[in-house]
């Protein structure tokens, strides 16, 4: 079996945004694992695997008073420590700063007023004030994320032009999302309730995809010119791929999923979860070993009906599994 190389961890469910394209249900006084926890139970385990990556996430990751110890203890035992933020809290820049990460990862959906109309007002000016504070000498990478959805559709081009002297990388990535009727098969197919699918349900027909295609074909043009790395996700997305991935039909161009081998996430109670969106528990590091969670039964059964059956419907529009 493939090993993992990459592993997500939640360190909190705490956020103080409501995004408009999030899937998780934050602020729910979960019972997170300390950090004498993660020490404990789940990083001696790590150097069975090569990890390539570990992500420290949320939530908003910077929520949490502790996150400087757990990337303390973690980037002790990887070769690359990043850390998934928002950016957003007053004092983002100088917490970052001092933190033993190798590399940054920020959420930045589009110029000012449609970056504040998703995450809230006033949240573009913090970004933006945080990222010219953060001292990239210390990174390997600084990489901006934009999620590509309804609500910032005819906007990238604006994005870029702000945001790439900023960023080693900015990518721009199709918003995974699922039609009410791919949650309830695939709810049906695991024998489990729709809750555990935890992707934005949306209408058909969730973004323009005329307007889309528009958006990253000035991207594209702008990126020969831009300092930073520009890529779109999934990798290779044409014109007919955004057509299909937004148009609500039904779509089948799926070619597997590394994620239920190569990628356990994490969750802040300690549960394993195969991949971000199937929130369906393989175990939990508060009682067994990662190892054993990730070759054990549960897991086991869980790729071989993929294996057999083929991916699930709300794998549909995933940039894992597209």
């Amino acid at each position: 079996m493939r090993e993992p190389n990459h592993i997500t961890l939640e360190v909190t469910n705490r956020c103080h945004l409501e995004c408009s394209h999030c899937y998780l249900e934050t602020n729910r006084g979960l019972d997170e694992l300390s950090v004498a926890e993660i020490e404990t139970n789940l990083l001696p385990h790590l150097r069975e695997y090569d990890i390539e990556s570990f992500v420290i996430t949320g939530g908003e990751a910077l929520l949490r008073p502790d996150t400087d110890e757990i990337c303390e203890i973690v980037s002790r035992h990887v070769d690359e420590l990043r850390l998934l933020t928002s950016l957003s809290t007053p004092e983002a820049a100088s917490r970052v700063n001092d933190l033993p990460i190798d590399a940054l990862s920020v959420s930045v959906d589009g110029p000012r007023q449609t970056h504040d109309a998703i995450r809230g007002n006033g949240t573009f000016d913090r970004v933006l004030e945080n990222l010219r504070r953060i001292d990239r000498t210390c990174l390997n990478e600084l990489y901006l994320n934009c999620v590509v959805s309804s609500y910032n559709e005819d906007r990238f081009s604006d994005l870029l032009e702000v945001v790439e002297p900023f960023a080693d990388k900015v990518g721009f990535q199709l918003q995974t999302w699922g039609r009410p009727s791919d949650v309830a098969r695939s709810a049906e197919r695991l024998g489990c309730d729709e809750g555990v699918m935890m992707l934005p349900v949306l209408p058909e027909h969730p973004a323009n995809t005329a307007a889309v295609n528009e958006g990253l074909r000035d991207v594209r043009e702008r990126a020969e010119q831009s300092p930073a790395t520009v890529q779109v996700f999934p990798p290779g997305a044409s014109e007919s791929t955004v057509d299909e991935w937004f148009d609500g039909g039904e779509r089948d161009h799926r070619r597997g999923c590394e994620a239920i081998y190569r990628r356990p996430l994490i969750g802040p109670e300690g549960d394993v979860y195969p991949c971000p969106f199937v929130r369906q528990p393989m175990g939990n590091v508060r009682d067994d070993r990662l190892t054993d969670i990730w070759t054990g039964r549960e897991m086991s059964q869980f790729r071989e009906q993929l294996s057999k059956e083929g991916l699930l419907p709300v794998c549909n529009r995933c940039a894992c599994s597209s």
